[in-house]
Formats: structure tokens, sequence, C-alpha cells
């Protein structure tokens, strides 16, 4: 129970409270959280039975989550001190967690409101339209986004991080929990005349409007993206058609005026569309709002270099506009020119100008803003650098015969093993980014080879290691162990990168089209190196080959046969 001065009505909320814990046979605490009441409500609370507990920041959300965060139960029911619920219809909503919601809501619309117990305005107006306006921007089917009775599991409280601590704290709850897809349901309770003398801490306009902002912060859609698209849209339209020359609608003339105003058009409704976005990443970045779909495949798609390449293109775009006007003048000795026609590439060329600038600002802004949630800051293999990795794999798979024995050493996704499995007899993966695994004939091992892991002598007749020799600290060790674990006969098979793929694989990475895979950590590796590095260790050169447009080669080594073996020789 969040208190403040409610010594009029404390002591009757927690017989309420204790009469449902006895009735139903429940083990259960009262708590208490009060925000520094002088009018003695602690001691009542104490003298109760109840365990007060001091919440030092005055406000509604403050009290409720320092109240529960020290609960110590499996449930959590909350309900106001005023005596304007009746705890005992609280059992109801216990039945429901045991049942497996999650949150269970208290609806005074599909219960009962006595007369008295609510202002006009809020039952006609104020609740209604806020929990209308909740369940369109959240899609939500909750009827009461803002009743005082509300009970939800421990667990859910604890994974929902609720942040707000003013009256928007019930709508923030409603919100994250219809986001996180928890189960929620709602009960029909009575609304009862609260029984103090005193007017309520409510504050009509100033707290309906906090719940209006926080759900309109949360949700921006249609309050600034939608409506910046359709500006967007139209004012472009309008814009490309005067670009064109002028346009009579009926008796109206649009003409160089009309292309200025859609050109303001244009501009306000990107502005509306990268503040609606702007709102919705910082709602993230201070908890308040759960991540939605689309901004985390956005955050991979828009990279910042991506953003900046696009406002310099608006720029440059806007610019050659410019230009072909100022050519004009040129021409002209740079004399009078006719505003009806040299206006008009002026138009579009500063519309676009504005756009790129834009974007390069948000680029900035938004990035930074991005980096805090782990989403955005999460590596994601690109599409190039799988077809790459695909390339490397079919450029490797003839060697590997029927019946090996494979280590694939740098095995990532297991995605060589896995083309490879149907033919050979077993498979070992090992890597340092790989959750271990075996099922008989694969097993997948986490840690770096050879530091992490030492196999029996000759116990393996293929080993691969693509794209792995130039991450490597120490190749002499790691060649010398291939040696010792490689059957007679058997052979190795690595692909290293030529030292430009280094300039190539920043570039790509810089436009966003690659993740490069590490690639810092093999800058200065000496390709020319590798055929003396493994014949120093006894591995004689099968085959050597350029792929990937020279960018790469492909080496083959085989560990000579001994006398005693019979084995045929590798096609």
């Amino acid at each position: 129970m969040p208190c403040l001065d409610e010594a009029e009505t404390l002591e009757g909320c927690i017989e309420n409270a204790k009469r449902c814990i006895s009735l139903h046979g429940l083990h259960a605490e009262i708590i208490v959280a009060d925000n520094g009441s002088t009018d003695g409500s602690q001691q009542i609370a104490v003298r109760c039975g109840a365990r007060v507990v001091p919440v030092s920041e005055r406000s509604y959300g403050a009290a409720l989550m320092g109240g529960l965060e020290a609960a110590r139960g499996r449930y959590l029911v909350m309900g106001d001190a005023d005596q304007s619920y009746d705890f005992g219809e609280a059992f109801g909503m216990i039945e429901r967690l045991r049942g497996g919601a999650d949150l269970v809501m208290g609806s005074r619309f599909i219960g009962r409101i006595e007369k008295g117990a609510m202002p006009w305005s809020h039952r006609w107006i104020g609740n209604p339209i806020l929990s209308f306006v909740g369940r369109v921007l959240f899609r939500s089917k909750i009827s009461d986004f803002h009743c005082g009775l509300r009970a939800l599991t421990k667990q859910s409280y604890e994974r929902l991080g609720l942040r707000t601590t003013g009256m928007e704290f019930a709508s923030e709850l409603v919100v994250k929990a219809n986001a996180s897809r928890l189960r929620i349901e709602e009960v029909p309770i009575t609304l009862h005349p609260d029984g103090r003398s005193r007017p309520p801490h409510l504050r009509t306009s100033r707290d309906g409007w906090r719940h209006l902002r926080f759900m309109l912060t949360l949700s921006p859609r249609f309050t600034l993206f939608f409506p910046g698209l359709f500006l967007m849209i139209t004012g472009g339209a309008l814009l490309a058609r005067l670009s064109q020359g002028p346009l009579e609608i009926g008796f109206a003339t649009l003409d160089i005026h009309s292309m200025q105003l859609a050109s303001l058009v244009v501009i306000v409704g990107y502005q509306a569309v990268t503040t609606a976005i702007a709102a919705r990443i910082f709602a993230v970045s201070e908890e308040i709002g759960p991540a939605a779909p689309w901004m985390q495949s956005a955050f991979k798609i828009f990279t910042l270099e991506r953003g900046l390449l696009l406002g310099l293109l608006f720029s440059l775009v806007g610019f050659a506009f410019i230009g072909s006007a100022a050519l004009g003048w040129i021409q002209a000795g740079f004399g009078p020119l006719v505003p009806s026609v040299t206006m008009r590439p002026v138009s579009v060329g500063a519309t676009f100008i504005a756009l790129g600038v834009q974007t390069l600002l948000m680029s900035l802004s938004l990035q930074h803003a991005g980096n805090s949630p782990p989403w955005a800051r999460a590596t994601r293999v690109k599409a190039l650098d799988r077809f790459l990795q695909r390339w490397r794999i079919r450029m490797t798979v003839p060697f590997v015969r029927r019946g090996d024995r494979l280590l694939d050493v740098g095995c990532y996704d297991r995605s060589l093993i896995d083309r490879v499995l149907p033919r050979i007899r077993s498979a070992v993966g090992i890597d340092t980014n790989v959750s271990p695994s075996s099922d008989g004939w694969v097993e997948i091992l986490r840690g770096c080879f050879p530091d992490d892991r030492r196999f029996d002598d000759a116990c393996f007749d293929c080993i691969t290691m693509l794209a792995v020799l130039e991450h490597v600290d120490n190749p002499a060790v790691l060649t010398t162990e291939c040696e010792r674990i490689l059957a007679s006969g058997g052979c190795l098979v690595l692909t290293v990168p030529h030292p430009t793929v280094d300039i190539v694989l920043d570039a790509l990475m810089f436009l966003g089209i690659a993740d490069g895979m590490a690639a810092e950590e093999h800058h200065g590796f000496d390709v020319a190196g590798t055929r003396s590095l493994f014949e120093t260790a006894k591995l004689s050169l099968y085959r050597e080959r350029r792929f990937q447009l020279g960018l790469n080669r492909l080496y083959v080594f085989e560990k000579p046969r001994s006398a005693t073996c019979s084995d045929g020789a590798r096609g």
C-alpha cells in the first residue's frame, strides 16, 4: 500500500487485507510503502502488524516500486490506502495468478463504481479516453488501464524493469506487460468512495497529461511518424509536379510560391519522422519501453556509415540542382534571371540539401543513442560474410575424403561439418564462440586450438582451418601440433587472405555491407610465409590456388605416408 498521510483510512485497509489473508489461509505479509507521512501513519501501520518500508522519493510510482522491491512474496498485490478498494477482492486476482496469469488488473468499468466514488470527469472523460488510447496504441484488451488494485507475480515485476515514478506508473505497468507478451487478465472490482476528509493526491490535469505523454512517447507512430510520412509524400508529390511547371487546379494556379510551401511540408514531415524514431530510441535507452522488433531490424540495416552516405548523396543531389541554376546564371552573364524558371531547381535543390543535412545529423545522434541497447551492439554476420564463408567451404569440400576423421578448427556454425557429414566417419569442431555439444558423430568444443585442447597422436585424417591462421598469435606452435595429430597420408586444408583483403574489408565494413568477422586481428598477416611455415613442420604442399578474385588463397598440405601405410592416394 503506497502511503502519504493516510492516518484516517490506513488501519481500515490493513484490517481489510488481514481478513482476506485469514479467510483464505494465505501466507502473506502487508507492506506499507511510506512516502514520508507526518500524521502518524507509520505508527498505525506497525500497530496493525504491517511492515513499513520508507521511500524517500515522494511520488506514487516511487512508493509502489519501493514496496514491491521489498516484498518477499511470490505474488504481489498493490492497492491504494484510502479505502476506495476492497482488498478482499484481491483473492480473485491471486487465484488468476495461480492459474498462470502474469498480471491481473482490476476493472472498475466491468465491475461497479459506487455513487460519489469517482468524479464525473474521471469516469466519463479521463479514464475512458486514456484507456482507449492505450488499447489503440498498444493493441491491448485491458478496459481499465488505471485501476488502483492490481496483482502480478514477483518474477514478472522483476522482468519488466519499471522505471516511471509518477502516476504514469500504472500505464507503464500495462504497456510493458503487453509488449513483453505477458499473460494479462482482468477481474471486475468495485470502487468505493474513499474515506479521507482531505482531497486526493491525484491532480486531474497534471497526472492525466503525464499518462498521455508517457503513452505517446512510447508509441509516436500515430502522432509523429505517420503524419510526418503523409506530409513527406504529399509535399514531395506536389514539389515534383511543380518542378515541371505551373499547375492549374480549377481557377487557381500553383507556381513557385507553392513550391516553397511544398518544400517546407517535406522538410517538416521528415523532421516529424526522425523525431518519432528518436523518441522511441530515447524510451528504449532509458528503459521505459521495450525495443520493438522493427527497431532491432532497423539498427542492423541503418548504420552510421550508411546514414552518412545517404545524407551526403541527398546533399550532392541538391547541389546538382542548384548548380544547374547557377550554370544558367553564368551563361546569362550574371544578369537578371526569370524567377519562374530558376526558382524551380533551386527549390528542389534546397529541399534535398535540407534533407541531407538532417540525415547526417540524425545518423550521428541516433547511432549514438542506439549504441546503448544490447540489441544494437550485437554483431551480426552480414549476407556478404555468409557468401564468402560458403565460397571457402565449397573450395575445401573436395579434399575431405570418404571415411575421414575430421578436425575443423574455427568451426563457427559447423557449416563445413554439416556439408561433409554424410561421407565422413566422425568430426570434431573447435571454436571460441560456440556452445559445446556432442551427438555421437560430431563433437563441438569451445576453446582455442591448440591451447585449450590436446588430441591423441595421428587421430585425424583431415584438418581444416578456414580463415583461421591469420588470427593465430603463434603459428609455429599450431603447425607443429597439426603435424602431430594428423594421420599418415592425411591432409590439412586452410585458407588465408592476401594483404589486399584488409583494404577491401575496411571499405565494405565502412559501408555496412560486411562485418569482417574480426578482420582487425589479421592486419599485417604475411601470406607469403604460409608455405615455408608448414613445410618446416614436415608437411608437403599438395595444392595452392587463388580464389575470390585473388583476395584469398587455398593451401592443401599432406603428411607423408609411412612405409607401412597402404591407403590410396588422395584424389
